[in-house]
Parts: C-alpha cells; sequence; structure tokens
C-alpha cells in the first residue's frame, strides 16, 4: 500500500504531537499522539524511512507492531540506520486523518530549523 501524499498539512488542529524518549528496546512512550490513531496493541504497522524521518502506517504484513502502552516500537536496523540511541528524545507527529506517524530525530529537527532560519 502506498504512503499517503503530505504535501500540505491540514490547517485545522488534526495533527496531533508529542516528545517520547526511546527505550533500550526501541518504544517510543508517547501514548496521546499514538492514541489519536486509533491504534491497538498487536496493530501491525509498515516502517518506511523518508528523507531520515520514519514513517509508520498500520498494514497487516507490517514489520513492527503496536506494543503494550500504546506504545510504538522501532526495530534496532531502523534506529541505527537514522541515528536513534537508547534515551534519544525523538518528535512524533500524527496525522490522524492520513493514519500516518511521522517520528523525526533531534537531528531532522535541526536541520529543518536551521533552513527555515535561513529563509528569513
Amino acid at each position: 500500500m502506498p504512503f499517503p501524499e503530505l504535501s500540505a498539512l491540514p490547517g485545522d488542529t488534526s495533527m496531533r504531537y508529542g516528545m517520547g524518549t526511546v527505550d533500550a528496546s526501541g518504544r517510543v512512550a508517547e501514548r496521546t499522539v499514538v492514541r489519536s490513531l486509533s491504534w491497538q496493541q498487536g496493530d501491525r504497522l509498515q516502517l518506511r524511512v523518508v528523507a531520515n524521518v520514519l514513517v509508520l502506517r498500520a498494514e497487516p504484513l507490517g514489520q513492527t507492531t503496536v506494543v503494550s502502552g500504546p506504545y510504538v516500537a522501532i526495530p534496532a536496523p531502523v534506529r541505527i540506520r537514522v541515528g536513534i540511541r537508547v534515551g534519544d528524545r525523538v518528535l512524533l507527529a500524527a496525522a490522524p486523518a492520513h493514519e500516518v506517524l511521522l517520528v523525526l530525530t533531534s537531528a531532522v529537527l535541526d536541520v529543518a530549523l536551521v533552513s527555515f532560519w535561513q529563509r528569513q
């Protein structure tokens, strides 16, 4: 299943944001954001990396699952690929209308902020 385009975010308040800490098993504990997607424990999630941003979407054949909490678990090979370490704080951005969760590292946020600032 292709991922939806997020070329424009909704202008209303439907996006949900939160910061979570990555634990030793790769779980990110930010219940409010994950719950906004109505995902349940055991739901399978497809995970893709796009420009060092993790993009998750419910998919029956997904490679990770929603775990108790509900939390999202990021597999170790993906964490290594994008430079996420135990204890790192990440931004979770949910687009419930698109059923998508984005996970952004501080490095990605740094690049976005510097780019924004340089355009001013």
